[in-house]
C-alpha cells in the first residue's frame, strides 16, 4: 500500500480544486459586471483543469480499488473511509483525516462557487428575456381592431331605429 502516492493524488486533488474555485471567484466578478469576454476567457482556463480533476480522480479511484483489492478483496465502489481503515496506520490517521477536511472543504468551496455563479448567469439571462419582451411589439390579430377575434358580442343596440316608441 502506497500512502505516498496516495497522499501526492489528494493533495493534487486540493490544489486543483483551490485552482478552480479561484478562477470561479474571478468568473463571479466577470459576471457581476457583465463582462462576457472575461467570463469565456476564465472558461478556457477550466477546461484543463477539468480534465486534470477527472485524471487525477481516475488515479484516486484505482490506487483505493488496489490497496483495497490486496487487503482483503472489497470491491472497486468502496469509500475513502474503508480504504483509510484498512490502509492507514493508526498514528497516520489525525493526519489523513486532515487531509481529507481540506479536500471536502475545496471540493464544497468550489461547489458554492459554481452554484452562485449557475444563480447569477440564470438571473441575467431572465433580465436579458425580459428586456427583449419589453422591447419587441405584441403582434396583434388583424381583424379591424375587435379583441374577440372577429365574434362580437350581441348588443342590444343594433343599429335600428325601434319605430314602436
Amino acid at each position: 500500500m502506497a500512502l505516498g502516492r496516495m497522499k501526492t493524488i489528494v493533495r493534487q486533488l486540493i490544489d486543483v480544486n483551490d485552482q478552480l474555485y479561484h478562477l470561479a471567484l474571478q468568473k463571479t466578478e466577470a459576471i457581476k459586471s457583465g463582462d462576457d469576454e472575461k467570463v469565456n476567457e476564465i472558461a478556457q482556463l477550466e477546461t484543463p483543469l477539468v480534465g486534470l480533476l477527472e485524471s487525477l480522480e481516475e488515479k484516486r479511484k484505482a490506487e483505493v480499488s488496489e490497496d483495497l483489492r490486496h487487503a482483503g478483496g472489497i470491491g472497486s465502489k468502496a469509500m475513502f473511509s474503508e480504504w483509510e481503515r484498512i490502509a492507514v496506520p493508526e498514528e497516520k490517521k489525525a493526519e489523513w483525516r486532515e487531509l481529507y477536511e481540506r479536500l471536502v472543504d475545496s471540493v464544497y468551496s468550489l461547489k458554492q462557487a459554481n452554484q452562485l455563479n449557475q444563480d447569477l448567469l440564470r438571473e441575467s439571462l431572465q433580465w436579458v428575456r425580459l428586456s427583449l419582451n419589453l422591447l419587441q411589439p405584441q403582434i396583434r390579430p388583424t381583424n379591424y381592431g375587435n379583441p374577440n377575434g372577429g365574434h362580437d358580442a350581441p348588443s342590444p343596440y343594433t343599429g335600428r331605429i325601434d319605430s314602436r316608441a
